[in-house]
């Protein structure tokens, strides 16, 4: 709809509409045509309402919706003789946000600004919302969108532009994920369980996977050595999240083969335990790769996860259990650009305690030096159990040059402790190279 930026009669009109309509004309010498521009209602008459637009008042027509207080986008379509205007959308109340969509649904819509990596203030139907929008480009032309989630957050596809199948795995994802969230099963848990059956009588104890899969947990848990970069890349690489990804590499490379994946991968040592306890005749031979005739089962249900294991086998299958969550809740993450979640052993003098770190790209930092050279910085997310801390959280950004760390604690004796340590921790992070320690 069109609303020109006229001057208003005389008379009743109030001084804030006359001044408005004053500088309307100065304004539109800042505008260009095919501008989007977002705007606020400052206040409103019978039939006219003043528009916050760059800085400027600019008096135009009433229409509904517009009330004091609501955020507009409006497109410029002329500027003399004076600027013209056109309504894009209104921004609805926080209750009605994507209240008006359903999933498998298309409308058109228009990416009217990119807030983040892959998320967009999009028009759709004469409302305003937040979406995360796969390869969008915030180019304001009409653009047919899919429907794929509405809650806890707006996932939108282009239509036509191949993402279904990106739905469907969420979909599928979803469907078998259930309530379950990666919290307990730590390595810790995991070794001692082994532990316990290798100091058994039963055959099984002398089994060589169950060996192979207790040396690799001795160079992650180890009391004597503190994880350092190697080590955390060593967890990462082959902790049981990329197994498959590592399995996907031998469509392209031969090497190396599938066994020897297995053999230096967590999820692939667990797999071989779990065959070799669950085989009537036990096998040291690598477990076969899944195939059309033999698919895995699905994700176990949070009760199966949740219960109490009887055995040593119950324990590695809730164990994987646990790990395919985590691996199902990141290529979640992945698909709505949120936080990549990792679960980091630390050594606390007593025992081990599981760190909780999610890892994401600080949307506000540079993505790019001189010559073009990677300077984008990351937002970190640590959660632990500490004692005599209780549970502790610790945010940190980190660009070049720069980290700002936040604290949090649940006992309060722990602020003085780590006040009095702060001096130290920010001499520590400078003589690692960041000039400013916040």
């Amino acid at each position: 709809m069109p609303i020109e930026g006229t001057q208003p009669a005389g008379g009743g009109a109030l001084p804030l509409l006359e001044a408005a309509a004053v500088r309307a004309v100065g304004a539109g010498r800042n505008l260009q045509i095919g501008e989007i521009i977002r705007a606020t209602v400052l206040g409103t008459t019978a039939d006219r309402a003043i528009l916050d637009l760059n800085g400027s008042p600019f008096s135009v027509d009433r229409t509904p919706g517009l009330e004091t207080g609501a955020e507009v986008s409006v497109r410029v379509t002329g500027l003399t003789p004076q600027p013209t205007l056109e309504v894009e959308s209104l921004t609805p109340g926080s209750d009605q946000k994507a209240s008006f969509l359903q999933v498998g649904q298309e409308v058109e819509g228009k990416l009217l600004q990119q807030l983040a990596p892959d998320r967009f203030l999009v028009a759709i139907g004469g409302n305003q919302v937040e979406a995360v929008v796969l390869e969008g480009v915030a180019d304001g032309q009409p653009v047919q969108l899919r429907v794929a989630e509405v809650q806890p957050q707006l996932l939108l596809h282009i239509a036509g532009s191949g993402p279904a199948i990106e739905a469907d795995v969420v979909s599928l994802i979803r469907a078998h994920l259930g309530d379950l969230s990666p919290g307990g099963a730590p390595l810790a848990d995991l070794q001692a369980a082994l532990g316990r059956l290798a100091a058994g009588s039963s055959p099984q104890a002398s089994l060589p996977s169950v060996a192979r899969l207790q040396a690799f947990l001795q160079t992650v848990l180890n009391p004597q050595t503190t994880l350092d970069a190697d080590g955390l890349a060593h967890l990462v690489r082959d902790g049981g999240l990329h197994y498959e990804a590592k399995l996907a590499q031998l469509v392209v490379s031969a090497a190396p083969t599938p066994g020897q994946i297995a053999a230096r991968d967590l999820k692939g040592l667990l797999l071989q335990v779990q065959h070799d306890l669950t085989a009537e005749t036990p096998s040291s031979r690598p477990v076969a790769l899944p195939s059309e005739t033999s698919p895995r089962a699905p994700l176990p249900s949070s009760a199966a996860l949740t219960q109490p294991a009887t055995s040593s086998t119950d324990f590695i299958t809730n164990f994987l259990g646990h790990l395919e969550t985590q691996q199902a809740l990141n290529l979640l993450a992945q698909l709505h650009a949120t936080p990549f979640q990792l679960q980091i052993p630390l050594f606390t003098g007593g025992a081990f305690s599981t760190v909780h770190l999610g890892i994401e790209p600080d949307a506000d930092s540079n993505p790019k030096g001189e010559g073009g050279a990677s300077r984008g910085g990351y937002n970190l997310y640590f959660q632990l159990e500490l004692e005599p801390f209780g549970q502790t959280r610790i945010d940190a950004r980190i660009i070049p040059q720069s980290i700002r760390v936040n604290f949090f604690f649940e006992q309060a004796q722990a602020v003085a402790r780590v006040r009095s340590e702060l001096p130290a921790l920010s001499e520590t992070l400078r003589s690692l190279g960041f000039d400013e320690v916040l």
